[in-house]
């Protein structure tokens, strides 16, 4: 197998599927590889992984490479870092995208750090010098206040992370297949200096998942006031069926949890529609929900930034009006059974 100059995404999975991350890896990574006239490759290393791997076709890679075994479940570090290093040594990718999830963050370090390479984590896009092929990677910086641009100059394989939600996922072309090619590896043979216990589950993570799947999206902010808006927030989430989240004065004043902050230094998403409730409109907040289809503004101050940002507006206590919203629906709703 000719990994040269190869775009490489190392992915991972969830719920027997490709994962979001991945999916939106392989469509920024073919991007990169059709403007710089590469092959798109995607690998996978995990426990009964090949069904998984062959959906990669579908979104986009030109050629998929797997090592299935029971010891890529679940994750250790030093079982992926010394089956991966290997086939890359020898193989040579130009760039190298993983995540920026636990695992790519926890790996990405690693395999920079053997191969005496340099990487950038936690950016939000990449762009491409059509005339010489170079790349300029973007990620926040000073706290999430600006963008910065970086490049790895004469370093290969260059390795970068991708922060989930700043790419839309791959489109799907059903039927689109291919062979998926067996690693040289299946991790049998290497020691890991760690353990593996057990594995605990944040039931909030479920709430984070949402966030990625959800055609509504509710942001609370500063002018809910209190929990008890963040309540009525939620409320009205869950009778339109959407997610929950939250901006960085919220999350602050702990009344939701940081994995649901929308923005530079938070997640993006982009539903169909995203309310706005009780927020300014500040441009680190907007940065990560601006690719929503729909924004409507909730404010009492009629000169917030969000209203220039915004599709539909109203003006006024934004807890009042999330109880007029609910004292209607409860009025106008199908009695039960």
């Amino acid at each position: 197998m000719d990994w040269n100059n190869m775009v490489l995404i190392i992915g991972e999975e969830e719920e027997d599927r490709l994962s979001t991350a991945t999916r939106e890896l392989l469509n920024l990574g073919k991007r990169i590889a059709t403007n710089t006239g590469n092959a798109l490759g995607l690998v996978l290393l995990g426990k009964n992984i090949s069904p998984i791997a062959q959906q990669g076709f579908e979104y986009g890679a030109d050629r998929i490479f797997s090592a299935d075994s029971p010891v890529f479940n679940p994750y250790l570090a030093d079982i992926f870092l010394d089956s991966l290093v290997p086939e890359i040594q020898t193989h040579g990718p130009a760039l190298i995208l993983l995540p920026h999830s636990d695992r790519g963050m926890d790996l990405a370090p690693r395999l920079a750090f053997r191969l005496e390479t340099k990487l950038v984590t936690d950016c939000e896009d990449i762009r491409i010098n059509k005339q010489n092929g170079s790349l300029t990677f973007i990620k926040p910086v000073f706290g999430g206040k600006t963008l910065g641009n970086f490049r790895l100059q004469d370093h290969k394989p260059q390795i970068v992370t991708m922060r989930e939600g700043a790419v839309d996922s791959a489109p799907s072309a059903p039927g689109r297949k291919g062979e998926v090619e067996t690693l040289n590896t299946s991790g049998q043979n290497i020691k890991a200096r760690v353990r593996f216990i057990r594995k605990e589950v944040d039931k909030s993570l479920v709430r984070v998942n949402r966030l990625k799947t959800a055609n509504l999206v509710i942001g609370a902010g500063r002018g809910v006031k209190s929990p008890e808006g963040v309540t009525l927030v939620e409320q009205v989430a869950e009778l339109l069926d959407g997610a929950v989240a939250a901006s960085r004065p919220v999350v602050d004043s702990d009344w939701l949890p940081y994995s649901l902050q929308i923005g530079l230094t938070g997640k993006k998403v982009h539903p169909r529609t995203y309310i706005a409730v009780g927020i300014s409109g500040a441009v680190q907040h907007m940065a990560g929900c601006l690719k929503s289809g729909k924004i409507v503004a909730i404010n009492s101050d009629e000169s917030a930034p969000i209203f220039r940002m915004s599709h539909y507006g109203i003006v006024g206590d934004c807890r009042a009006v999330l109880n007029g919203f609910l004292d209607e629906f409860r009025k106008t709703a199908p009695a039960p059974g």
